[in-house]
């Protein structure tokens, strides 16, 4: 489909349901209908507000003058919204892209990117008003939830530093002493899926109450191997939950106290580290070249031993992965190539080597809430978080025994906040605050690979018919050996690497943060409101990154072991030897990392100044001006990796946000409308940039460095109808033109010089060797004009080991930001039957519509396809709602979804898919 059919079917598709529910409601009476934006529940009144806490307080969502997605308790359980990613469904504007266990939220243009110890979430995702560091703990499964907000936009006045592009705030229900209730809720489905989740309220006096929530969740893999079947499958579900709650407030006392204790134990197999599987890579089909081949680049020849596969990133995209399997993938001009492996589909993998997902996440919470008279309330909130996920995954994503991957993320954090707030109707109000935050987050990344493995002859000895191996029996599997040969072995045999020769930095942060913040707000004539809000931060970073030590590598046909329980030396310029079972020499191994460290403290103003006003009860207009940040960190590799050396630090970011928006509540409650417009506008973005490396020739260090720029203008609108108490209409429709500014992309080592024979233009014009984001090609030799030479002050090219240094152009026109489609959209209804005294059944649709959208900066010609999502779900209730029975289908379309990728060396795209189609029953029960 090209991209103006595209358009227009994505324009059609907004008109005809803008028309289907706005039409006919908003302008089939006499006055202008109103709604409220997220997924409001009804009575037989109309739509019931949520409460939500955005503003740091329990507040009617219609009075809070912030854009704000609020899905209550009910909606929750109706929706199986049991985790973070499936709240795409019910609130447009916000997506989850996943990159094995880690989400990777992105609110009006901003998106995380960086996930690894070094750095913090751009979008926060906070428990119960407690601050979770890192994304993967996003993934917590959602069990007995009062609500979940989604709060769009900069909140780095009341909320801090990491809230740049907005919160995800859960809200866990609260013991209440009114009386003994709880529930049970059993799911069986696709994927031999079952969920049973459960919770109990007791009161044990008038004082106390105790509630406890669990779940348990088990389903099979969405991803399939074909090499090995059950062995090496992912995305599977294996989990366990379990909460316990306490709360003090006796009658008539000031005192309220709120404990609560929970853990998350995951055994799955996961979805890999970075990313499930291969998508696919860029190739120039006239620049494939078979084994012993040459190839002409820029004027030099080059001979290839093992061949090369035409990866460009000015090619065409192939659904291949960068490894050859020595089988004719596509004829061209009557040519067969050799592209790679083949991708065989959204959900279907190559592995050999079993994944495995490890999160164990153990919290505590403590809320203090005192009051000081009528008009004064004291808070405090007190955390702690122990989290430890370990994730692995096969490596190279071959049926070959090559290599097996390690991600290894752990958090240890305390915080402490006070608070100060009045209470009662005074026209003034106010929140004063104080807050800390100490973060341990130890990480690494690792590849375990075989030592004596030959791409060439491993890969082209492997059996098969078509373009994959074939998986024999329920036994035996064809597994090609480390020297090439074939070999049968059980699945039982295949030996997960325990150690590593080849790692990111292993690292090891601590993050220290104070806070003072206020924000005040006066009432005149019940009508307008005024509010201003200011916030000071100070960032303490410290991070301690062990690398290889300068001069000390292992002679050749020797090397180094690390294993995944490593921990190393954090004294700054320390040692660290390796794993005993190395080969290397002795003093190779006693000293194979040097730590090299970073310390600065960061120091910045946030704030926010709003306007509101009342036309009446129910409609409120706001104007708002608000600040985030974003907080800087280091890189892990310095620029010289010499004694005393720091690690490079980088800034942090900055957003100023601008909106105007309208509530409205109308007809009695029957209707809700909320409308904002907003820009937002992004400043010194942390983006990856290149130096030369001045300890070895022909090679750059990349870096993450201050710089880009991007503007976020756009539109959200959502609209609630019920226009009899027994039918839902619904609507929601986000816009977003979000657009990053040019800015230049890294610069790396291609390793071409690697790979060829000896001599030719490597010798001659050994800047070839420099790539785009690494890749082969283009080169400042192939492609001059993409580069530009890095100059002195004197305006000299900088030359280093001999190799002139370059940094690439970049895009001359503004490109459309990652995961960002310009319009999103979702529209539901139900309808309740009534069934007398036998209960009432409710059928109910819900569709999902996402425009098309850039999946890399580094391809801005390479967009996802649009798509919709629709539910269907026919639910039976009894009279008194005690007993309800679910059938629901999801993603009714099938349609497989990506929401983020991985470019890496040479244009190879790997990434991880949402989930297809699936199908459930559930019952449950509640008294």
């Amino acid at each position: 489909m090209t991209r103006s059919a595209r358009n227009w079917r994505s324009f059609r598709a907004l008109a005809l349901a803008s028309s289907a529910i706005v039409g006919p409601i908003l302008f089939g009476s006499a006055a202008l209908a109103q709604a409220s934006s997220g997924s409001p529940e009804a009575d037989e009144s109309g739509v019931v507000d949520i409460v939500v806490t955005a503003q740091r307080r329990e507040e009617s969502l219609q009075d809070v003058p912030l854009s704000i997605v609020a899905i209550g308790r009910e909606t929750l359980r109706n929706n199986d919204i049991t985790e973070a990613s499936r709240l795409e469904q019910l609130a447009p504007g916000l997506r989850l892209g996943r990159s094995g266990a880690d989400p990777r939220p992105a609110i009006r243009g901003i998106i995380t990117e960086s996930i690894q110890g070094n750095a913090d979430p751009r979008v926060a995702f906070y428990i119960d008003e407690i601050y979770q560091s890192r994304t993967s703990m996003t993934s917590v499964p959602f069990v007995d939830l009062e609500r979940v907000e989604v709060q769009k936009g900069p909140q780095g006045t009341l909320f801090g530093r990491n809230s740049y592009g907005g919160n995800i705030a859960i809200s866990t229900a609260k013991p209440s002493m009114d009386r003994v209730e709880g529930g049970i809720n059993a799911l069986g489905g696709s994927y031999n899926r079952i969920l049973v989740d459960g919770h109990i309220n007791l009161p044990l006096s008038e004082s106390v109450a105790v509630r406890f929530a669990g779940a348990y969740e088990k389903r099979d893999g969405f991803i399939k191997s074909v090499t090995a079947p059950g062995f090496a499958d992912m995305d599977d579900k294996n989990q366990f939950y379990l909460r316990g709650s306490l709360r003090f407030a006796a009658p008539g006392s000031p005192l309220e106290v709120i404990l609560r204790a929970s853990h998350w134990s995951d055994n799955s197999k996961g979805a890999g580290t970075f990313n499930a599987k291969a998508i696919g890579q860029f190739i120039d089909p006239a620049l494939v070249t078979a084994p012993g081949g040459t190839l002409n680049v820029g004027g030099g020849t080059f001979t290839f031993p093992n061949g090369f596969n035409g990866r460009t990133f000015q090619g065409q995209f192939y659904p291949f992965a960068t490894f050859r399997d020595g089988l004719v993938d596509v004829t061209i001009n009557g040519v067969p190539l050799d592209l790679g492996y083949p991708v065989l589909g959204p959900y279907k993998v190559l592995h050999d080597a079993p994944s495995k997902q490890r999160i164990r996440s153990t919290q505590l919470s403590m809320i203090i809430n005192y009051d000081i008279g009528d008009s004064i309330r004291l808070r405090s909130i007190t955390g702690y978080n122990n989290f430890d996920a370990n994730r692995s995954t096969d490596n190279d994503g071959t049926p070959a025994n090559y290599g097996i991957g390690y991600f290894l993320t752990k958090d240890k954090a305390f915080s402490q906040e006070l608070q100060l707030q009045s209470t009662g109707d005074s026209p003034l109000s106010y929140t004063l605050g104080a807050y800390y935050l100490n973060d341990e987050v130890p990480d690494g990344f690792l590849s375990g690979r075989t030592r004596d493995y030959s791409t060439a002859a491993a890969l082209a000895n492997t059996p098969g018919t078509g373009n994959y191996p074939l998986y024999f029996g329920s036994n035996f599997t064809v597994y090609p050996s480390s020297g090439g040969g074939v070999v049968n072995l059980p699945p039982t045999a295949y030996i997960t690497p325990n150690a590593s020769d080849a790692f990111n930095p292993l690292s090891w942060a601590k993050n220290i943060s104070y806070a003072l913040y206020g924000q005040v707000s006066y009432t005149f004539n019940d009508k307008l409101t005024l509010t201003g809000g200011l916030r000071y931060t100070i960032d303490k970073k410290d991070l301690r990154s062990a690398l290889a030590t300068p001069g000390i590598f292992p002679a050749a046909g020797t090397y180094l072991v690390y294993k995944p329980s490593t921990d190393f030396n954090r004294t700054c310029d320390g040692v660290t030897a390796a794993d005993p079972s190395s080969t290397a020499a002795a003093n190779v191994v006693a000293n194979a990392l040097t730590t090299r460290c970073g310390q600065n403290t960061f120091k910045y103003f946030t704030y926010r100044l709003a306007a509101d006003y009342k036309i009446n009860d129910d409609v409120m207009l706001y104007a708002s001006y608000s600040t985030g940040k974003h907080s800087g960190g280091f890189s892990y590799s310095p620029l010289s990796n010499t004694a005393g050396q720091p690690l490079p630090p980088y800034g942090t970011e900055s957003v100023e946000a601008w909106e105007l928006g309208l509530k409205g509540t109308f007809f009695d409650r029957r209707v809700q409308f909320n409308l904002a417009a907003f820009y937002n506008k992004y400043s010194d973005l942390q983006v990856q940039t290149s130096f030369p490396n001045p300890l070895l020739a022909n090679s750059v260090i990349t870096i993450l460095s201050n710089g880009a720029k991007s503007k976020s203008p756009g539109i959200d609108l959502s609209l609630v109808a019920y226009p009899t108490s027994k039918l839902r209409l619904n609507f929601a429709l986000n816009y977003l033109h979000a657009r990053d500014d040019p800015f230049g992309v890294s610069v790396g080592q291609s390793g071409i010089c690697g790979i060829v024979a000896p001599g030719g233009t490597c010798t001659t014009r050994p800047e070839v060797g420099l790539g785009y984001l690494g890749g082969i090609l283009p080169n400042p030799v192939s492609n001059p004009s993409l580069f530009a030479p890095i100059k002195d002050a004197s305006g000299n090219q900088i030359v280093v080991g001999g190799v002139p240094q370059f940094t690439a152009l970049g895009y001359n026109t503004p490109t459309r930001v990652q995961n960002t489609p310009d319009i999103s959209f979702q529209i539901g209804a139900a309808y309740e039957i009534d069934l007398g005294s036998a209960g009432t059944l409710t059928p109910e649709v819900q569709m999902l519509y996402t425009g098309d959208y850039l999946l890399s900066r580094a391809f801005p010609q390479y967009l996802a396809p649009d798509y919709t999502k629709t539910e269907l779900r026919l639910t039976y209730r009894t009279l008194n709602k005690n007993i309800t029975v679910q059938a629901f289908v999801e993603n009714l379309e099938n349609n497989a979804t990506i929401g983020r990728v991985t470019v890496a060396s040479g244009g190879g795209f790997s990434g991880s898919y949402a989930a297809p189609r699936t199908w459930g029953i559930k019952a449950g029960y509640k008294f």
